[in-house]
């Protein structure tokens, strides 16, 4: 009866890791336009912070400058990237520099739109979308085998 059950067992298992890889990221579905993804986002923060229709406004605003500059940004990082061109630090600096002054400057004028409990609600919205592209980012970059 043992070895029954521990064949069944090895095979459950290999049945599970014998599915295809990257599942999600197959292109069955066509991919949203910027102007979707930015009416999804700002539908979805309003839902989450319960914005009056004079804050949808202003952070309709800053959604578009920010997927805007975003989008920018890695389209000329692939764009290196595809020509085969390595950063050098400096440039690496430069990028990491210009990131950071731009979420500083997002913050404020999301401190000038939002009140406070809508902002402290928006900021841990934001820090949890950071903490789980790094994880997104930090599982993609790992050997296949480190990952199971």
């Amino acid at each position: 009866m043992k070895p029954v059950i521990a064949t069944l067992i090895l095979l459950v298992n290999m049945a599970a890791f014998a599915q295809p890889e990257n599942r999600h990221h197959d292109k069955k579905h066509p991919e949203l336009t910027l102007e979707q993804k930015k009416s999804l986002r700002l539908k979805k923060l309003t839902l989450d912070l319960d914005l009056s229709n004079s804050q949808q406004k202003d952070m309709a605003l800053l959604i578009d400058e920010q997927m805007t500059s975003g989008k920018a940004m890695m389209d000329e990082m692939k764009a290196k990237r595809e020509s085969g061109q390595k950063p050098t630090a400096d440039e690496i600096y430069a990028h990491k520099s210009q990131m950071l002054d731009q979420r500083i400057a997002i913050n404020e004028k999301a401190k000038k739109i939002l009140d406070k409990n809508q902002y402290e609600t928006w900021k841990r919205l934001q820090d949890k979308a950071v903490r789980h592209n790094k994880e997104t980012r930090k599982n993609h970059k790992q050997p296949k085998h480190e990952q199971e």
